[in-house]
């Protein structure tokens, strides 16, 4: 997958992006990926089937028709590739 699908700038240095949950990432939830740590993300929502849920719990699984919504320093964006 591409990775970025949509992005967001809210300063000079802070975009929220939507991310394709990763093929690695598939089968494992939140806590494990600790993503914020890894990638310096906040994950503000995770969408599936145009559905868009805020209320989510890090203990739900990803799999690929997952999309994460994420806020992240630009700069860091690019440790995704």
């Amino acid at each position: 997958s591409s990775g970025f699908i949509d992005m967001l700038s809210l300063s000079s240095d802070v975009s929220m992006v939507e991310i394709d949950v990763k093929d690695e990432w598939c089968g494992k939830n939140l806590i494990e990926l600790n993503l914020r740590k890894k990638y310096g993300f906040n994950i503000v929502a995770i969408k599936k089937a145009d559905r868009v849920n805020v209320d989510f719990i890090p203990e739900q699984v990803l799999d690929a028709e997952t999309t994460l919504i994420v806020i992240a320093n630009t700069a860091k964006l690019g440790k995704l590739k």
